[in-house]
């Protein structure tokens, strides 16, 4: 298995478990049981580690959907007023500190999630798909 499919899932696993570890604080604070959409990284990157085609388009569709929010934030604040607001959580941040925060924490995850779309074809990555798929134990 390539490394890269390895951070690749890795990730989209721990993003997925920080995502349940999330609501589950938001309930027991009394908050309700507020849905995030990251916790369907969670079996999508167990499936990149087992290397399940349906999970990579799962992983395409979900870096594609990051970058297509955060490209849309970056054209609106550009069209706006050319400020991002970045939240940061008990946080006072001067406004000079958090614009470089703000557009550079976009830029980075526009930059991610076409990395992490190039890197999911890349060769060695397509290749373990593929021997996945021509294993006798897989049910492709």
């Amino acid at each position: 298995m390539p490394k890269r499919l390895v951070v690749i899932g890795g990730t989209y696993c721990l993003l997925g478990c920080l995502s349940v570890v999330d609501m589950l604080i938001g309930a027991l604070r009394g908050a309700g049981l507020d849905l995030q959409l990251s916790l369907f990284l969670l079996p999508v990157g167990l499936g990149l580690l087992k290397a399940r085609p349906s999970s990579r388009r799962w992983a395409t569709f979900w870096a594609g959907f990051s970058g297509a929010v955060t490209l849309a934030v970056l054209v609106a604040a550009i069209g706006w007023d050319g400020s991002i607001e970045l939240g940061v959580n008990g946080v006072a941040l001067s406004p000079g500190v958090e614009q470089v925060l703000g557009w550079g924490s976009a830029v980075a995850t526009l930059a991610l999630s076409v990395g992490v779309i190039w890197m999911l074809y890349t060769p060695p990555v397509s290749l373990a798909f593929s021997d996945a798929r021509r294993s006798p134990d897989s049910p492709v």
